[in-house]
């Protein structure tokens, strides 16, 4: 399978551009067959950069305790209380429970897990919302999808759930727009524009105003992600939007088109980060492409606040210089005493066709200083837990029967794990000090949200006050299944996230996602496990084949198989589909793992991959 090394070194080519950071007028050609020319040297923008550490030392345990517990679905916003003074810190959790029929939003109050109003909507409420004041300073706005995604969205008062007597149906021109570029349909993003403390709706690239008419189109160039992000690109105190095809002022004027660096792109989730500490944001992006082999590669491609491209280029550690890197993807932003960096995956092949696949922390230069096992890979969320100026990050979730850890991105210790999935680290009562609220269960199926916070005051006061979104689509995008360890309740077995090697199934907006969950019931306790076992498609190429699922355990050099089950064919696009099995004989059964094979192909999940102990005895020191 053909795959593009990624480059560490970004030399000059004929044809100088003007990437300088302050725009100065363009310099003259170098010479870059010259080694002493300096202009041909990698970007190094100013700042401290981070540095390899060692495993030690390790800073031990952070504790916490339950603060509320509530049955509920999954969480799908945490956004702040519209009922308090404005700057208060209390918060309103957002969560989306589901039944056969229909779907309900429902608000939590922050300090007790009390409901607070709940509504009907449609199955695809609350997977994509937004929140801010569109019309009325001390009112909190909440825009929702009612049915479809993509159909219909209305306004909800965040305070007290009513429902605006209007919807905004994308007819007519909006559709338009949505039909011909938006190939994976489109988000709307609030945020203020004018800097008159109220919102204007960013809908891909076109501005609304609270009447949801168009104040103004600024095109884009299909194909289109149509995701919007607004943000002081300027530094001037008013709000710039930015998409993954250009940068906009207010009211939709095109301000610069982000650069391209080959045709075919499919763009991918863009990070704003200040990583040369002008106080302008870069445009850091993830970029996909169909390679010759039909293979997807991933490519990171970063631009300045006047979209010139920067030759930034991810560097990597000394004994992953040889590999054949597949792709990297930004995962999180950190900081590190103020200096951004990422939390990322990364994965490719070795020299002797070993693949691996695992978190790497990558500083303000895209410089890969740590590298983590696979199971470190899905961590998400990051914030600040012990007040010393260095993020941590929450993860990984779904991994060993429904918990999630807060990680130490320096070293890769666990530092406290706790019940849940999809956790936010969030002040949930107003007082500065950061807690944590997670679903324990995904997309509404038989779950609650917990919320926990620090026992006897030891985490440290909240760097981050809350999240307004959600990355991933509850139930599609998922991280990393596992195995359950011996002795373990098997109610919760855990996720799996496909992604095979070949390239085929992992496609340029998602991945194919198994979930093997237990149905519990008398049978459970014959020694049988009655398993529901759940495929999502997010986003791969329709496949008209059969799909065999199949359950097993591994005992010593041996695999067993416990159970089969047959698809007709894989899921379409978005969709899902379930299927019961039945392991009728868990006789010294204490690790499980579920395998994908598709005619032709096969994909494993399972955390105890050759690869896995590779990361950390090669770069942690054993």
């Amino acid at each position: 399978m053909m795959r593009l090394p990624l480059l560490i070194v970004l030399l000059c080519a004929a044809g100088c551009s003007d990437w300088n950071l302050f725009r100065r007028s363009d310099p003259p050609c170098a010479d870059c067959d010259d080694p002493d020319e300096p202009t041909c040297d990698p970007l190094e923008l100013p700042g401290q950069p981070l540095q390899p550490v060692d495993c030690r030392p390790e800073q031990g345990p952070l504790t916490a305790r339950e603060l509320w517990r509530v049955p509920a679905g999954g969480i799908v916003a945490i956004v702040p209380d519209p009922a308090q003074p404005r700057g208060e810190g209390e918060v309103v959790v957002l969560v989306h429970d589901t039944n056969d029929e229909t779907g309900w939003l429902r608000a939590l109050d922050g300090r007790t897990g009390e409901v607070r109003w709940s509504m009907e909507l449609g199955q695809a409420a609350g997977l994509r919302l937004r929140v801010g004041n569109s019309e009325d300073l001390d009112r909190l706005d909440i825009f929702s999808a009612t049915g479809d995604v993509g159909g219909t969205w209305s306004r909800i008062d965040a305070n007290t759930g009513i429902q605006a007597s209007w919807g905004m149906e994308l007819g007519g021109e909006l559709r338009k727009v949505v039909d011909e570029t938006c190939v994976y349909g489109v988000i709307p993003e609030l945020g203020d524009l004018d800097g008159d403390g109220l919102a204007e709706i960013v809908l891909g690239p076109m501005v609304l105003g609270p009447d949801l008419k168009i104040i103004a189109n600024g095109g884009f160039r299909p194909p289109a992600i149509c995701q919007s992000t607004v943000a002081d690109m300027t530094g001037d105190g008013q709000g710039e939007f930015v998409t993954e095809q250009a940068i906009y002022h207010a009211f939709g004027s095109v301000d610069c088109r982000l650069p391209y660096s080959q045709e075919g792109y499919i763009y991918g989730q863009i990070r704003l980060a200040d990583l040369d500490g002008d106080n302008r944001p870069e445009v850091v992006q993830e970029r996909y492409w169909w390679g010759d082999a039909g293979n997807d590669i991933h490519k990171i491609e970063v631009a300045d606040h006047t979209c010139a491209a920067l030759p930034l280029s991810p560097i990597l550690p000394e004994n992953l210089s040889d590999a054949n890197i597949s792709g990297i993807t930004i995962i999180a932003p950190l900081l590190e005493r103020g200096r951004p960096a990422f939390w990322a995956t990364i994965w490719g092949t070795l020299p002797d066709g070993t693949t691996f696949i695992g978190a790497a922390v990558m500083d303000h230069n895209l410089r890969v200083v740590r590298t983590f096992p696979n199971r470190y890979r899905s961590a998400i969320r990051a914030a600040d837990f012990d007040g010393d100026g260095l993020f941590e990050v929450l993860g990984p979730w779904g991994l060993q029967g429904g918990t999630f850890s807060v990680i130490d991105p320096r070293t890769g210790e666990v530092r406290l794990t706790l019940e849940g999935e999809d956790p936010f680290p969030v002040d949930v009562d107003g007082d500065g000090q950061l807690e944590i609220v997670a679903s324990t269960g995904v997309a509404g199926i038989d779950s609650e949200v917990v919320a926990y916070n620090a026992a006897e005051g030891e985490w440290a006061w909240g760097t981050r006050t809350w999240n307004q979104r959600v990355d991933f689509y509850p139930g599609l995008y998922l991280p990393d299944g596992g195995m359950a360890p011996p002795g373990r309740d098997w109610s919760r077995i855990g996720w799996f996230n496909a992604a095979p090697d070949d390239g085929y199934l992992r496609g340029a907006y998602g991945e194919l996602t198994v979930r093997v969950a237990e149905v519990c019931d008398a049978a459970c306790d014959q020694g049988r496990l009655h398993a529901w076992v759940h495929v999502g498609n997010a986003g791969i190429r329709d496949v008209e084949r059969p799909v065999r699922v199949e359950l097993g355990t591994t005992r010593g050099s041996e695999e067993v198989v416990l159970a089969k089950a047959i698809f007709d064919e894989l899921p379409a696009q978005t969709e899902q589909a379930a299927i019961d099995m039945v392991v009728t004989d868990m006789t010294d059964v204490d690790n499980l793992w579920v395998r994908v094979v598709p005619d032709g192909w096969r994909w494993e999940g399972c955390t105890e991959l050759p690869d896995v102990d590779l990361w950390e005895g090669e770069l942690c020191g054993g």
